[in-house]
C-alpha cells in the first residue's frame, strides 16, 4: 500500500519530515515526489522513496496556476491539482498532505478500503466539509478517471485562476454531491478528529491527555500547517517534550530533541494578545476562516 506526497518547496522543514516518516513506520511503501528528489532524500531514512514530481505534472504549469487577488503563481493549487493526477496514476493508492501524522498501522487503513467497494475515500474536517488533505484513489479507475478529468476541465475553464481552494476541497465537496456513489465519506473521527480550532492542543501540555481521548481511534491525524504559520510555530523545530505531538511522534519515529521548542514559546506565539493574531488571521487567510469559527482554544 503507497502513500504518496509532494513537496515543491525547498527543503522540507523537520516537522513534515517526521510525518511522512511516520507512515514508513507503519508499513506503508512511501514516496515524495520533489523537484529535487536526490536532494529531498538524504533528509529521509531509506525507507521513503524520493522521486521526480514533473513525471507526473510539470511544474511549468505553475506559472498559469494563480489566486484571485494575490500576485504569483499558486502552490497550494498546483499540489491540488498534482494530488489528482498522481493518485490517477497510482491506483489503490493513498495520497497525505505533509502536515498529516500517521497514528495506525496500513492493515487499520486497510479496513476502509475494503469497506469502500471500490470508490474514492474521503473524510470529514467538518459537519459541512469534507477535506482532501487525506485521500484514497478509488480502485476502480473509471471512478479516479473522472475525478481527475473534471478538476482539470474546471481549471482550464478558469484559466488555472481561481480563489483559495476551488480545486481542492471546494471541487471535492462539489464532486461529493454530484457524484455520491464514487465517494465514501468517512466520518471527521478517523482523519480529522482535532480541527483547525484546536490547533494548539498538539502543542499545550494542558490537552494532553484530552487530545489522547479525542484521537484514540484516529488513523491519522492533520497538523493544520495553515494554523501553524498563522501562530508562527517554527516547523523546523520539534514539539515540547510535555505535549500531545511528542508523545504522538516518538511511539513511531526518531525525535532530535536538540532541537525541541519549549512550552513556553509556543504558547506565548498561540496566546498572544488578542488584537495582534485576530487581526493578522482576518487579514491573511479569509478564505480559510469561513469555516473555521475561532482560531485557537485556551
Amino acid at each position: 500500500m503507497k502513500a504518496l506526497f509532494c513537496w515543491t518547496d525547498l527543503d522540507i522543514p523537520n516537522l513534515w519530515v517526521q510525518c511522512i516518516e511516520s507512515f514508513a513506520a507503519n508499513g506503508f511503501e512511501t514516496i515524495v515526489y520533489s523537484l529535487e528528489p536526490e536532494k529531498q532524500q538524504a533528509r529521509f531514512t531509506n525507507q521513503i522513496q524520493c522521486v521526480q514530481s514533473n513525471d507526473i505534472l510539470h511544474i511549468e504549469l505553475l506559472d498559469r496556476i494563480k489566486q484571485k487577488g494575490r500576485n504569483g503563481p499558486c502552490y497550494q493549487a498546483y499540489c491540488d491539482l498534482f494530488r489528482a493526477k498522481a493518485l490517477a496514476m497510482n491506483p489503490n493508492s493513498w495520497w497525505f498532505d505533509t502536515d498529516v501524522f500517521c497514528l495506525k498501522s496500513k492493515e487499520d487503513f486497510q479496513t476502509l478500503i475494503n469497506r469502500a467497494n471500490g470508490k474514492i475515500i474521503a473524510g470529514r474536517s467538518g459537519e459541512n466539509m469534507i477535506n482532501n488533505a487525506v485521500l484514497f484513489s478509488a480502485e476502480n479507475t473509471e471512478i479516479m478517471s473522472c475525478y481527475t478529468s473534471e478538476l482539470f476541465e474546471l481549471a482550464e475553464r478558469n484559466n488555472y485562476i481561481g480563489k483559495w481552494g476551488d480545486y481542492g476541497p471546494s471541487f471535492l465537496n462539489s464532486y461529493a454531491i454530484k457524484y455520491p456513489e464514487h465517494i465514501m465519506v468517512e466520518k471527521q473521527n478517523s482523519f480529522y478528529a482535532i480541527n483547525p480550532a484546536q490547533t494548539s492542543y498538539f502543542y499545550d501540555s494542558k490537552y494532553r491527555s484530552m487530545g489522547l481521548d479525542i484521537l484514540e481511534d484516529s488513523l491519522c491525524t492533520h497538523l493544520w500547517n495553515e494554523c501553524l504559520k498563522m501562530a508562527a510555530i517554527p516547523t523546523n523545530m520539534m514539539p515540547p517534550s510535555s505535549s500531545l505531538l511528542y508523545e504522538l511522534m516518538k511511539k513511531s519515529v526518531n525525535l532530535d530533541n536538540t532541537i525541541l521548542i519549549t512550552e513556553e514559546t509556543v504558547l506565548k506565539l498561540f496566546y498572544p494578545p488578542k488584537i495582534g493574531l485576530k487581526k493578522t488571521l482576518y487579514n491573511l487567510f479569509p478564505a480559510l476562516l469561513n469555516y473555521v469559527e475561532r482560531i485557537f482554544n485556551r
